[in-house]
């Protein structure tokens, strides 16, 4: 005798796809959840160098608040340093001085840049539209002396003005990292008037601003793509960058203002620590660091 079988009631295979439909949506959702929240709100970094110390040390593992300044679709890849054209849907906020944040290398036309796609942490010194001075190793913003952080690290060797270093930004200034300026840090509007003196200043800027290395003196007189022209318009806000270990950084003083639209987001706790020059991992943790506050 047959018997029918009431379909609602069958079990599906072990091997079939109906059997395992539920756990592999939760996993789909959760790793869209995670490629969400990565992209556009928090993400995780390592600290690599000591330029932060002691406020932040070699091995910091740091979140970063995506969401500080602006929302803004991802400039890279999941997972790769592939490069895609990122853009902000909605701006809001931008960094204050003395604010910890993450941003893009920016490109340069100098000497330095085989880094363009890495990420950098620094501290904000100079926001658009400052005046920066460094005299023998402290910082000025518009006339007001800037103490260095309680967290940061200066030596007392301090370069003569005399030592002009060839590696400091813009190139050709008769400057070093700790006798430096006076310079504008540039602000969205901002005209630049195109003399002798300001194209020394600022062209290596204009050259990053426009996208464009056709930027040129002839004679006294500046050419932008070969067309004479005597002031340039900013499009952009810039930032002023250096590291609370002064002298073991390398910032603004070597490669230049940070662009607006390179500006990541801001550092928020440090979630894990640990000695990268201890072999042994437990004793490696630095617990008194995890879930540290950044400041």
């Amino acid at each position: 005798m047959l018997t029918s079988v009431n379909e609602h009631n069958a079990k599906p295979n072990k091997l079939s796809f109906d059997y395992y439909k539920n756990e592999i949506i939760i996993i789909i959702a959760t790793i869209i959840v995670v490629l969400v929240m990565r992209s556009f709100v928090f993400q995780a970094y390592r600290i690599p160098t000591g330029s932060m110390e002691n406020t932040l040390l070699p091995g910091d593992y740091i979140l970063v608040n995506k969401l500080a300044y602006c929302i803004q679709t991802p400039v890279l890849f999941e997972g790769t340093r592939w490069q895609i054209n990122s853009h902000v849907i909605s701006r809001y906020g931008a960094p204050k001085l003395g604010d910890i944040a993450v941003f893009r290398f920016p490109r340069t036309f100098g000497a330095i840049d085989d880094e363009e796609g890495l990420n950098y942490i620094k501290r904000i010194m100079g926001t658009p539209g400052d005046t920066i001075v460094i005299t023998n190793k402290l910082l000025s913003v518009n006339d007001k002396l800037i103490p260095l952080p309680e967290t940061g690290f200066i030596s007392e060797n301090v370069k003569s003005p005399l030592d002009v270093s060839e590696r400091i930004y813009p190139t050709g200034q008769p400057w070093n990292e700790d006798q430096y300026g006076p310079i504008v840090v540039p602000k969205q509007g901002m005209v630049i008037p195109l003399n002798y003196k300001m194209f020394k200043l600022y062209a290596e800027l204009i050259k990053r601003d426009m996208g464009t290395p056709n930027v040129e003196m002839r004679e006294k007189k500046v050419y932008i793509n070969g067309e004479l022209t005597t002031e340039y318009t900013v499009k952009q806000n810039y930032y002023f960058a250096l590291g609370d270990n002064r002298d073991d950084s390398m910032d603004s003083r070597f490669w230049g203002f940070v662009p607006e639209d390179h500006l990541i987001g801001s550092a928020g706790i440090v979630y894990f620590s640990r000695d990268p020059y201890d072999e042994e991992f437990f004793s490696s943790i630095r617990w008194e660091r995890v879930l540290k506050s950044i400041e």
